[in-house]
Order: structure tokens, then C-alpha cells, then sequence
């Protein structure tokens, strides 16, 4: 009989060998058999492991067997023996025989089991086989792999190069166009500021010529009024000279009725020399008259020219306006080529960007580069390039869109201010046409006017020399109709003196001199001062009246009003010349011609100027071998003095005339006239009340403060 020991270890025998196969491992046979012929061999890792596992237990499981083969033999062995030993025991020999037909039975399933072991090792061989035939197929395809991974890699490397190389010239090429589109801008930003000035320029002569079109508009009202009123007057002449035919005629009925009387004759032939003194009379006062009109005549030429001078300088000023926008259009048309530029590199630069990520994206689609291990680093270094160039794109193309609306608002503002400027022009030259056709038309009827007055005094005078003989009233009636001649010659005297104070400003003196430093500032802003033309006129007639008993002719007023404003406008003109000079050199070499230059643009001096001292400015640097700064500059300081007193000096002929015809205006009662002949004034009291001509006097420009300013226009000067 067995013992319990041997039992125990004879059912967990049993229990190995009844748990060979597990079901993963079954399964797992199953798959690789099926399913995974089809799919991909790195898919089917985890079942070949399993198989390789259940494989090396397998093994073990076998040489178990083995042994339990052996141990349940030498067992039997043992259990004959104490069969052999036991049949001397009787009483145990039942309990021995069932312990042996069971042991036999269990011998038999063992000798089964065993019988399906040899069998399925028969299978496991087979497959065991297949599998290193596949293992050897799966070392050759992974050699080959290896050596395509290299190759890949050396050609990753080739790639990375080159856009590293791209990459870099991308860079270049963004660096390039973001310096030539901050020229642009630049560029539009001086082209704007350029443009600005210009039409600040252009509103301020607009201004000016608004006014002057006004004050012509109303000398056009007074000169048609006084056109309505001399035609009434004429017809009234008419009427009267008319009667007188009729008087006369009546006279020379009476006259040969009463030839005989000698009484009579006498009488008459005093009346006759009473007339002729008188006719005599009537000759110098209208031989004055026609020269004062002669002189007003002359005065209304004068400002005709002048008006045509001014129309002339507003054709000047339209075709500058023409010139401008053919700049701004050459301007434009230069940045669409430059931006149509940009935009042509841009499209290029994304043309090899695709290039280049398609070729990136092949690489991506190959399996190898997974299976290398460098597909991370690929890709990131594939992101970095992409981001990059995207970003740089984008800042480009914000550039680009930043300057095509600049673009597009300066070409707006442009059109705008050019259709307002060459409405306002068309405009002024409507007006200055009627004007001009007004103002010419006025002179000739004047002259006609006086035409038929003296037509119609030699006709009086001419019957009454026919007359020898005439009464007392018509003695009368000659006198009343030269007087009636007298008051329509000095009714025309002071129509013509009226106009003229008209078409200077019926204002008061202060005013007037107020409007004209307002006007002087407009082209000279320098003369900030607000009583500049007060001083010169305060000082001139100081000099006046220290030079006699206050008694002074008109020329000499005229020529002391120029002497005094050419030499405090001299001062002025230097203050601020010697300032923008300085300026200037603090920031450019005195010794370039970019200095003269830049100093001109701070005057704002006309183009025509300004070359004429850039060329003296080069001579001086030829001729002068040892110049020094201080020279350099006191040259340049000198030559744009000059050029400011020229353009100052073409006006102070017109300022002084209007300021000495403003002053000796009756109106004003600053003076009064002493003698026709000499055209001699005197002071009046309220002229030395005014410019307190007891107190000391002072030179002009002692009594004057002013202050420097920066010129807005100088193109330029225009008082009227």
C-alpha cells in the first residue's frame, strides 16, 4: 500500500501534466494561424511572445514528464516488491489489489497522455520549424531595412542642410525687403509732409487772392455806381446845354434888335471881358482837373498791371499745382512697382516654402523614419522652419497691407486737395477776367466823359466869343452853367478819391496799419511784432519833424517810409537768418553743399533763389583755399540775407506807397495840405498828440522788439 507522502506527490503529477496548455496560449496559436498571415508582423509581437513563453514551458513540462515516467516505473517497481512482500500478509492483499488496478489504470491514461505529447511535439517541431525559416526572412528584410535607414539618414541629412542653407537665405531676403518697405514709408512720410506744406502754401495764396478778389469785386461796385451817376450827370449836361442853345438863340434875336443902341454895346462889351477872364479861369482849373485825372488814370494803369502781374502769378502758381501732381502720380506709379515687386519675391518665397514642405511631407510618408527613431527630430526641425517662415510672412504682408492704405489714403487726400485747388483757381480766374474787363473799361469811359465836357465847354466858349453884345442875364446864366461844369469836375474828383480810399480800406489808420502787419506776416512770419509798421511810421514821422518847423513834401515821406522799413526789416531778416544757420549746424557739416540746401528749406526760399546761393556758395568753396568755419558761415549768413531782402524789397515799394497815401488822407486829419504846386503837408495837432513828437525820439529799430519764427511760406510775398 501507498503511503500518504507518495499519494500527495502522485496527484500533483498528475495536476502538471493535466495543465500543459492554457488558453492564452491556444489562442494566441489560433491567431498567428489565421489572422495574423494578413496583418503586419508588429502587430502579431504580443501572441509570438506568448507562444515563446508557453515554448520554453513546453520544454520544461517535458522533461518533467520524463522524470515522472522513471519515479511512476521505479514506484511500481517498489509497489511489486511490497506486493511480492504483502502476499505473505493476506489480510492486506485486497486493499494492494485495488491499489494496483487503480495504479494501472492510471498508468494507461499516462501512457495516452504521454502518446499526445509525441504528437503534438511532432506539431510543435513543424511549427517551430516555419518560424525560424521566418525569423531568418524577418534578419535579412531587417539588414536591408538598415541599410535603407542609412541611406535615409544621409539624405536627411542633405535636406537639413539645404534648408538650413534656404533657410538662411529666406532670411536675408526678409531682412532686405523689410529695409527697402521702411524706405518706402519713409518715403510716403516725406512725400506727404512735402505735399502738406504745399497746400498750406497754396490755402494761404488762396486766402490772399480772396481778399484781393474782394476788394476788387467792391471797386467794381463803386466804379459801376460812379458809371450810373456820370451817365445821369451827362444827361442832365445835355438837357442844360440844350437850353442854353435855346437861350442863345433867343440872345442873338435880341442882340440884332438892339444893335443900334451904343449904350447897350458898352455894357456888353464888359460882360464880354468879365467872360473871357472868367473862360481864362475855367481853362487852369480844368487844365487841373485833367491832370488830376490824367494821375488817377495813370494810378488805375498801375493797378491793372498790378492785377495782371497777379494773374500771371497765379498761371505760375496753377502750373506748379500741375507739376505737383505729376510728381505725386510719378510718385505713386514708383511705389505700385515696388510693391508689385515685393508682392512677386513674396509669391516666390512661398513657392519654395511648398517646395520644400511637400518634400517634407514625402519624407513623412515613408515608414522607415518611424522605424529609425528620427521622426521627432524631422518634424520639429520641419515645424521651426514653417513657423518662421510663416511668421516673417506675416509680418510682411502686414507691412505690404500698412503701406498700401497709406498708399491709398495719400492718393485720396491728394485728389481731394488737387479738384478743391483747381476749383478755387478756376474761380479766381473767372473773377480776375471780369475784373480785368471792369477795369479796362473804366479808364476809356472816363476819358470819354472828359472828352464830352471839353466838347461842350469850347462850344459855350466859342458863342460866347460870337456873341458881341449880350445882357445881363445871360452873364447869369454862364455863370450858373460853369458852375454847374465846376461841380460835376469835382463831383468827379472826389468819386475818383473815394474809390481809391475804397480800394485801400475806408478803415481808420490804426486799422489799416494793423491789416498790413497781419498781411506782412502771412510771407514773413518773422515779423511777428504786432506794431511793425506803427514803429516805422511812428519813427519816419519822428524824423520828420525834427528835420524843420513839421513842414514836409510827399516824395520825402515816401522815401523815408522805405528807407525805414528796408532797414527794420533788414534786422529782423538777419535775427532769423543767423538762427536757422546755426540750426542747421549743429546737425551737417557747414562745409556741403546739403547745408546751404537744408538752410534754404528752413527759409522756405523759392527755388530760384536758392540755386543762385548754392552756386555763389560753390564758387566761394573753389576760390577760397583756407576757409574756416567762421568765414564759411558768414558768407552763407550773408548770401541768404540777400536773397531774403530781394524778395522782401519787391514789396516795400507797394507797403510804403500805401502807408503815405493812408496817412495824408483827409480823412485821417494826420496833416494838412500847404501849397498844390510843391504838394507840401503840414502836421496837424492831433498827428503830434498821436506820435507824441515832444518826446525824445528814437531810431527805428531801438523801438521795435522782435521775435525770431520759423517761415511757413516763401515762395511768395504777396502784400495784396
Amino acid at each position: 500500500m501507498m503511503n500518504a507522502n507518495d499519494k500527495v506527490n502522485y496527484e500533483s503529477s498528475i495536476k502538471q501534466k493535466e495543465k500543459k496548455y492554457s488558453l492564452s496560449t491556444v489562442l494566441a496559436w489560433l491567431y498567428l494561424k489565421t489572422i495574423g498571415q494578413i496583418l503586419p508582423g508588429r502587430w502579431n509581437k504580443w501572441a509570438e511572445n506568448i507562444l515563446h513563453h508557453n515554448k520554453v514551458g513546453v520544454q520544461t513540462d517535458d522533461l518533467l514528464n520524463s522524470n515522472r515516467e522513471k519515479e511512476l516505473k521505479d514506484e511500481n517497481e517498489r509497489l511489486k516488491e511490497k506486493l511480492k512482500e504483502g502476499s505473505k500478509k493476506e489480510e492486506n492483499q485486497s486493499n494492494l489489489n485495488q491499489e494496483l488496478t487503480k495504479k494501472e489504470k492510471e498508468i494507461t491514461e499516462l501512457k495516452e497522455q504521454v502518446k499526445l505529447l509525441g504528437e503534438e511535439k511532432e506539431v510543435f517541431a513543424k511549427f517551430f520549424a516555419e518560424q525560424a525559416q521566418q525569423i531568418g526572412n524577418l534578419q535579412l528584410e531587417n539588414e536591408e531595412l538598415k541599410s535603407k535607414l542609412s541611406e535615409l539618414k544621409e539624405s536627411y541629412k542633405e535636406l537639413e542642410a539645404i534648408a538650413q542653407k534656404r533657410g538662411e537665405e529666406f532670411l536675408v531676403q526678409l531682412k532686405k525687403k523689410s529695409e527697402e518697405i521702411l524706405h518706402l514709408q519713409k518715403e510716403l512720410i516725406e512725400c506727404s509732409k512735402e505735399f502738406a506744406n504745399k497746400i498750406e502754401m497754396l490755402s494761404v495764396r488762396v486766402e490772399e487772392k480772396d481778399g484781393k478778389i474782394g476788394s476788387l469785386t467792391e471797386l467794381n461796385k463803386t466804379l459801376e455806381q460812379e458809371k450810373k451817376e456820370m451817365e445821369t450827370k451827362n444827361n442832365e449836361q445835355k438837357q442844360v446845354i440844350s437850353d442854353l442853345e435855346k437861350r442863345i438863340k433867343e440872345q442873338d434875336d435880341l442882340i440884332n434888335s438892339f444893335r443900334e443902341n451904343k449904350d447897350i454895346n458898352e455894357t456888353v462889351k464888359k460882360d464880354n471881358e468879365s467872360l473871357r477872364v472868367q473862360n481864362t479861369e475855367l481853362k487852369s482849373k480844368f487844365s487841373k482837373l485833367k491832370n488830376e485825372s490824367d494821375t488817377k488814370i495813370k494810378q488805375l494803369e498801375n493797378e491793372l498791371k498790378q492785377q495782371r502781374a497777379e494773374l500771371e502769378q497765379a498761371k505760375g502758381k496753377d502750373a506748379e499745382v500741375e507739376n505737383l501732381k505729376q510728381q505725386l502720380e510719378k510718385d505713386k506709379s514708383d511705389s505700385i512697382s515696388k510693391l508689385n515687386a515685393t508682392e512677386t519675391e513674396k509669391k516666390e518665397l512661398e513657392s519654395k516654402i511648398t517646395s520644400l514642405q511637400e518634400q517634407v511631407q514625402a519624407l513623412e510618408k515613408s515608414k522607415e523614419w518611424e522605424s529609425a527613431g528620427i521622426d521627432d527630430s524631422l518634424k520639429e526641425t520641419h515645424s521651426n522652419l514653417t513657423e518662421m517662415l510663416k511668421e516673417e510672412l506675416a509680418k510682411q504682408e502686414k507691412q505690404i497691407k500698412q503701406l498700401q492704405d497709406e498708399h491709398k489714403q495719400a492718393e485720396n487726400r491728394s485728389k481731394i486737395d488737387i479738384t478743391k485747388l483747381q476749383e478755387e483757381n478756376k474761380g479766381l480766374l473767372a473773377e480776375i477776367d471780369q475784373l480785368k474787363r471792369s477795369l479796362s473799361s473804366t479808364p476809356k469811359q472816363l476819358e470819354q466823359q472828359q472828352l464830352s465836357n471839353n466838347q461842350e465847354q469850347q462850344k459855350l466858349q466859342n458863342k460866347q466869343k460870337d456873341a458881341s453884345k449880350k445882357p445881363e442875364d445871360i452873364n447869369k446864366k454862364t455863370k450858373a452853367d460853369t458852375k454847374s461844369i465846376f461841380s460835376t469836375s469835382g463831383s468827379v474828383k472826389s468819386k475818383f478819391s473815394n474809390t481809391l480810399s475804397k480800394l485801400r480800406g475806408n478803415d481808420s489808420l490804426d486799422k489799416f496799419l494793423s491789416d498790413q502787419n497781419t498781411k506782412l506776416k502771412k510771407s514773413f512770419p518773422e515779423f511777428k511784432e504786432k506794431h511793425f509798421c506803427h514803429n516805422v511810421l511812428k519813427e519816419t514821422i519822428k524824423s520828420l519833424s525834427n528835420q524843420g518847423d513839421g513842414k514836409f513834401e510827399s516824395d520825402k515821406l515816401l522815401e523815408l517810409l522805405k528807407s525805414n522799413l528796408m532797414k527794420s526789416g533788414r534786422a529782423i531778416i538777419e535775427i532769423q537768418v543767423n538762427t536757422v544757420v546755426e540750426k542747421v549746424g549743429k546737425k551737417h557739416s557747414i562745409e556741403q553743399v546739403f547745408f546751404v540746401e537744408e538752410c534754404a528749406k528752413g527759409l522756405y526760399l523759392n527755388e530760384e533763389d536758392s540755386k543762385a546761393v548754392i552756386h555763389s556758395f560753390t564758387d566761394f568753396l573753389a576760390h577760397k583755399n583756407n576757409s574756416n568755419n567762421d568765414s564759411v558761415k558768414k558768407f552763407v549768413v550773408q548770401k541768404l540775407t540777400e536773397a531774403e531782402m530781394k524778395c522782401f524789397s519787391d514789396k516795400v515799394q507797394v507797403l510804403a506807397s500805401s502807408i503815405r497815401d493812408k496817412f495824408l488822407s483827409p480823412d485821417e486829419k494826420m496833416c494838412s495840405k500847404i501849397s498844390e504846386e510843391n504838394n507840401e503837408y503840414q502836421l496837424t495837432e492831433k498827428a503830434k498828440k498821436e506820435y507824441k513828437l515832444n518826446e525824445v525820439n528814437h531810431m527805428p529799430n531801438s523801438s521795435m522788439s522782435y521775435s525770431n519764427t520759423t517761415n511757413v511760406s516763401k515762395g511768395r510775398f504777396k502784400l495784396y
